[in-house]
């Protein structure tokens, strides 16, 4: 049997120690909550909540001007329409607080939030929407996990909350790719019905 010389062994436990240290801070930044003040309607005020899919039905059916809906108002209007629930074993230990929307030039963030315990835990998908006035489609361009930015590929533990997103709000959804023009600004999404 052949021995590994010393500076060998040396080297292996110095790279192990040092990806064991890189997954460890992964964790940690992972786990810290990212600072949500920044996103309009994130206090949960309860503010009137104006109902966003008839105004999109609307404007798709008359297509006379062009409409603005701002971060507030949508995130006011998802913390009185969806209402997530845990599942399974996880149920005693885990809390669905809300979904919130950060708009950005080209990007919106959509952030879900979670009571593990007390401690507030996050994944967030970036999402570009593409279009050509007829079809729209949407994609997941990055995400993070707490305050650790990651790459698409890597959310796919977490993809199917997204997707139970998407399907409680198919019908938001299908009236905003109804529109022929979607522009995401600083914190509001203008909406051209008009051909």
């Amino acid at each position: 049997m052949r021995r590994v010389s010393t500076p060998v062994k040396l080297l292996i436990k110095l790279f192990l120690l040092i990806s064991l240290s890189g997954l460890t801070a992964a964790a940690v930044v992972g786990h810290q909550s990212p600072d949500l003040s920044g996103i309009k309607g994130s206090d949960g005020g309860a503010a009137t909540v104006g109902d966003i899919l008839d105004l999109l039905e609307q404007a798709a059916i008359k297509r006379s001007a062009p409409i603005e809906i701002t971060e507030g108002d949508l995130n006011r209007y998802l913390a009185a329409t969806v209402i997530g629930t845990q599942g399974d074993r996880t149920a005693e230990i885990v809390r669905f607080e809300r979904v919130l929307v950060d708009l950005r030039p080209g990007i919106a963030r959509v952030v879900l939030c979670w009571s593990i315990r007390g401690h507030r835990s996050t994944s967030s998908i970036d999402v570009h929407l593409m279009g050509d006035g007829t079809h729209h489609r949407a994609e997941i361009v990055g995400g993070s996990y707490g305050r650790m930015g990651v790459a698409r590929g890597v959310m796919q533990p977490v993809l199917p909350a997204f997707e139970a997103l998407a399907e409680m709000c198919d019908a938001e959804i299908k009236a905003l790719f109804k529109m022929t023009k979607i522009q995401m600004v600083e914190d509001k999404l203008v909406l051209d019905p008009r051909f």
